[in-house]
């Protein structure tokens, strides 16, 4: 059984603002490590606000998770935001038992999200 790859829309409103909206229902390990590169990439190119929009999304795995954990680690390093937007119910309440609501910034759309950086200007 062969895996298509995770498709991505790739926005960039600022220089150093980042919106990426997986286009697959289903987010796993699959995906995973093109997912951590991309991202890492995004951020040692200067990224330092990183939003992920999970509306598409209906499933994350918990190695998809762990790369946005890579990639929260790296960009919080750097004085940075990463901020998840758009979890359905099953997606928060696995959040939630991990404790990674705790760590992550979530949002419930990406406006929201965009204002949350509005109000630290």
């Amino acid at each position: 059984m062969t895996m298509s790859a995770l498709l991505y829309d790739i926005r960039r409103p600022g220089s150093r603002l980042l919106i990426v909206t997986p286009q697959g229902s289903r987010a796993t390990l699959h995906d995973a490590g093109s997912f951590r590169d991309m991202i890492l990439e995004e951020i040692g190119n200067g990224c330092r606000i990183l939003i992920i929009n999970f509306e598409k999304v209906d499933f994350i795995d918990s190695t998809f998770m762990g790369a946005l954990v890579v990639g929260w680690k790296k960009i919080t390093s750097l004085n940075g935001s990463l901020v998840l937007t758009n979890l359905n119910d099953k997606m928060k309440d696995t959040f939630n038992l991990t404790q990674l609501d705790k760590k992550l910034t979530i949002a419930e759309t990406v406006a929201e999200a965009l204002l949350l950086f509005k109000a630290k200007e």
